[in-house]
């Protein structure tokens, strides 16, 4: 049997009883099939996957093995004889083409996967990317595919980066990308994995900003006249919901926790899931709560009920109410 690795530009198999079968790869990983008997056409067409282990390959195979055998009916032979030895030879082809895959190719499949640094870097989370480094067309890049391109048929949007970075513009068919990913699964290995999800990082980009401002006041009627300040309640003074008994809360303005959302780049819509995944955290004891605060404001307000603690904040850091002489001296 002839091995196409060494005969890529094509070659013909005797299978039996003078039945012989031409291949030629041609374009989109396919290959062109030709069966004869005494030089009579018997069946012909392009294939895709055709020497591979896929359920798309053995579909392919048996409609070329009933496409001869449905002609062999004009001639002295029998159909069924034909029909072992040229499902045996599917067989030793595809064994063939599993160890020497790149000899059906087209030139930009061999191209990429000759190119590609390996192994490929995988980087787990939530958003789990492969990073590949890739040499075409004279110029090498770093391309990331993402899971969903992964999995969901990548060939267009590798064709974009190829566009994009190599400046090439090649058509890759959905076989071409099935063996160009085959390869990267097979040569990629996992580098990282980041176990904070981007609702996270939200929450701890928020939690620094916010204590990086925030001003702890000692007395509740100093809040109306500063944005920025929240009341530190020793000891839960306002009766918070979820907080054990003794503990202290530091009830922060609305206002101060929605310009700081805005701050980190997110619209005030996505202060209810910050304000879910707060609470989740523990530095949150509860939802927001809305009262006059016994007239220190004009109108309903929201504080938010946080665990001082959980921001790094204990009384010593708490300002003083105004007239408080913090600096006089005992005698």
């Amino acid at each position: 049997m002839v091995d196409p690795a060494e005969t890529v530009d094509g070659f013909t198999d005797e299978i039996a009883a003078g039945v012989t079968v031409e291949v030629n790869p041609v374009s989109g990983g396919k290959v062109d099939l030709r069966a004869r008997y005494a030089g009579d056409l018997l069946a012909s067409g392009e294939y895709a996957a055709v020497f591979r282990g896929s359920h798309r390959g053995r579909t392919n195979r048996g409609e070329f093995i009933n496409n001869v055998i449905d002609s062999l009916s004009d001639t002295p032979i029998e159909g069924e004889k034909i029909k072992t030895p040229l499902r045996r030879w599917f067989d030793e082809m595809a064994e063939i083409a599993a160890e020497e895959e790149l000899a059906f190719q087209p030139d930009h499949v061999v191209e990429i996967i000759e190119g590609t640094k390996t192994p490929i870097e995988i980087h787990g989370g939530e958003e789990t990317t492969w990073k590949v480094e890739l040499t075409y067309g004279g110029r090498t890049s770093e391309l990331e595919f993402t899971a969903g391109e992964m999995v969901n048929g990548g060939g267009p949007a590798l064709q974009q980066k190829i566009a994009n970075y190599h400046y090439e513009l090649i058509d890759i068919e959905q076989e071409d990308w099935e063996v160009i990913r085959d390869y990267w699964h097979d040569n990629s290995e996992v580098v990282a994995v980041v176990e904070e999800t981007g609702r996270d990082a939200v929450a701890t980009r928020f939690i620094e900003r916010m204590t990086d401002a925030v001003r702890p006041l000692e007395s509740l009627e100093q809040l109306p006249n500063d944005p920025s300040g929240a009341w530190y309640d020793a000891d839960n003074s306002a009766s918070c919901n979820d907080v054990p008994d003794g503990e202290p809360v530091l009830w922060v303005q609305s206002r101060f926790y929605a310009d700081k959302l805005e701050a980190i780049g997110k619209q005030i819509e996505y202060s209810g899931q910050l304000t879910k995944d707060l609470i989740a955290d523990g530095v949150l004891y509860n939802s927001s709560v809305r009262r006059t605060w016994d007239g220190n404001f004009d109108r309903l307000t929201n504080l938010f009920p946080f665990d001082p603690r959980a921001l790094g904040i204990d009384e010593s850091d708490v300002a003083p109410a105004p007239g408080d002489n913090t600096d006089e001296v005992e005698p």
